[in-house]
């Protein structure tokens, strides 16, 4: 029976060269567990906010890509059945240095600068997040922040006001040092990050009733 947790080998997959080689080794070795915690995840938020229906899961299958090799792949939980790019939606990924889980507002959403000013005025939920929060501020890059470093009055402004701006806010587990070691660590980590996020996912949501 398969115990779905992240290992050094599913990390190690970013060294791999050539993406015809990683690309195999990507769809056997990370879906399956993106399609693991991305159904824990749409399950746990369908039942925390009575949806009908649980959330749909996009696993990230880089379609457009065909030469360079992949430094991080994600799932992504939310949108429609179609895709989740214009809208808010919590994601599962990982790169060579670390995983994680965060609610994201990428790809130039709808609504984009209402979600922006609606955190703006909303700044203090944010601020009162505990210490381990991060935010990337672009999902293409590996960099990341701590939540008591960052400036979230400039980053919210930048939503606003670039099309191409980016934020997502969660947790991250690094390779090195990496704490999770069971299924259920995976589980209630992941759950307590949604959790503190969905008052913030649901308002941001609220623009596309």
């Amino acid at each position: 029976m398969m115990e779905y947790i992240f290992t050094e080998e599913e990390f190690n997959l970013f060294n791999v060269k050539g993406l015809d080689t990683q690309m195999p080794m990507i769809r056997s070795k990370i879906q399956p567990l993106f399609r693991y915690y991305g159904r824990f995840v749409s399950e746990h938020i369908q039942t925390k906010l009575n949806l009908a229906e649980p959330l749909p899961v996009h696993v990230a299958k880089h379609i457009q890509r065909s030469v360079h090799e992949l430094e991080s792949t994600w799932c992504a939980i939310g949108g429609d059945n179609r895709g989740y790019k214009k809208y808010p939606h919590f994601q599962i990924g990982i790169n060579g240095e670390y995983l994680f889980i965060m609610l994201s507002f990428i790809d130039n959403i709808l609504y984009q600068k209402d979600i922006a000013k609606l955190f703006q005025s909303d700044i203090e939920a944010f601020q009162s997040l505990p210490e381990d929060i991060t935010i990337i501020p672009d999902h293409t890059k590996l960099a990341y922040e701590s939540i008591l470093e960052a400036d979230l009055e400039k980053l919210f402004e930048r939503l606003e006001k670039v099309k191409s701006a980016e934020f997502m806010i969660g947790r991250i587990e690094p390779k090195i040092n990496h704490q999770l070691q069971s299924e259920e660590d995976y589980k209630v980590w992941l759950a307590k990050t949604v959790d503190e996020f969905l008052p913030m996912y649901q308002k941001a949501m609220k623009f596309y009733e």
